[in-house]
């Protein structure tokens, strides 16, 4: 590419002239010089040499030995520096096709791994698809591995699971029937009478699916959340269930046991918690926008950070001294204390019947 003559090339006749001529002529320079150029000094009046003859030609032949030197270090310090340009051009020039040649490999070997990304995330799903619960629980975890090396891959896989559990969770059947009216004493309602050992458990491949989605890194379920919207999770022991920063609009969990879950900054707008043990859970800024909470259990529940949580939205539930109200709702409202009283007193009253 360089279009450069290489430096053992032949050189133009003129230079060899050039040379040839410049040095017969510094030759004639350095003989017959002092006698040219110094004529005058060397000879008397009379035609004869002076004493000093010998000191005035040695001077000046020693003046043009020193200029020729000059002009040979000259034309070498220029011959050396042209030679250095050169040398660092072509540096420059292997360093751009190892760049380039880098590149190249890098491209390759990128769409060589993102193949065999490719390849594995189709037979994981593949496996995922399959009735069998084994192949079902490979695929799971095969696509865990493919959301853990390709983070191009990450949101793909996080969709695929969510999918995979929303449609999992509609084809099981119906839970406990929830009761049609409105009462706080009705079937399910008093805390008393919730038997949390009744409730059944997730599926072991909707299990492994949700722990493959919440074991992520906060930073990854923030910014790609699980998305569970719409799902049907009613009725399901749920005990610990850590769903933060997940999308759970309008998600079915009536009647479920959410004791103790990681709620905090989930999405529950239009939730159906009816019913549900939300007790000892943690919803900081969890937004609950028309959340249904009728007869919702909060006993040390933290709101505290919760969002969008209105005052006729929790005198319907149960609430208790120890539930951490939001920082906008106190206990001295009228209507949050006197919910707080009546839960309190049902509270005693079943105790007391459980003594006897």
């Amino acid at each position: 590419m360089s279009d450069e003559q290489p430096a053992t090339g032949r050189r133009p006749w003129w230079i060899w002239a050039a040379a040839a001529a410049g040095a017969i002529l510094f030759i004639a320079a350095l003989i017959w010089g002092p006698w040219w150029m110094e004529r005058r000094h060397l000879h008397t009046k009379n035609g004869d040499l002076v004493p000093s003859a010998g000191i005035i030609v040695t001077g000046f032949r020693t003046m043009l030995i020193a200029i020729a030197a000059g002009v040979f270090t000259g034309v070498g310090l220029w011959y050396t520096h042209r030679s250095h340009h050169h040398a660092e051009r072509l540096y420059e020039h292997s360093q751009e096709q190892f760049h380039h040649a880098r590149k190249k490999d890098r491209e390759q070997a990128d769409l060589t791994r993102e193949g065999q990304v490719t390849e594995r995330y189709v037979e994981a799903v593949k496996l995922l698809s399959s009735d069998n619960l084994t192949q079902q629980l490979g695929g799971i975890y095969a696509l865990e591995r493919v959301m853990k090396d390709s983070a191009r891959d990450h949101p793909t896989v996080v969709e695929v699971l969510s999918a995979f559990i929303q449609t999992k969770l509609e084809e099981t059947g119906d839970g406990y029937p929830i009761p049609k009216d409105d009462s706080l004493g009705a079937d399910l309602g008093p805390p008393c009478k919730r038997h949390h050992n009744r409730l059944p458990r997730l599926n072991q491949e909707v299990s492994a699916a949700l722990k493959v989605l919440t074991r992520r890194p906060d930073e990854q379920r923030q910014s790609v959340p699980t998305d569970l919207s719409y799902c049907r999770l009613c009725d399901y022991d749920l005990t610990g269930i850590d769903l933060r920063w997940a999308n759970l609009h309008h998600a079915d969990l009536k009647g479920a046991c959410l004791q103790g879950a990681s709620l905090q900054n989930a999405q529950l707008t239009f939730a159906d918690l009816r019913y549900s043990d939300i007790s000892d859970a943690q919803l900081a800024g969890a937004l609950l926008a028309f959340a249904d909470l009728d007869g919702a259990l909060l006993r040390r529940t933290n709101l505290r950070d919760a969002k969008r949580v209105k005052a006729r939205t929790l005198i319907y539930t149960y609430l208790y001294r120890d539930t951490k109200l939001p920082i906008d709702l106190n206990a001295e409202d009228i209507r949050i204390s006197a919910r707080i009283q009546a839960c309190e007193i049902e509270l005693a009253d079943s105790r007391n019947e459980r003594s006897h």
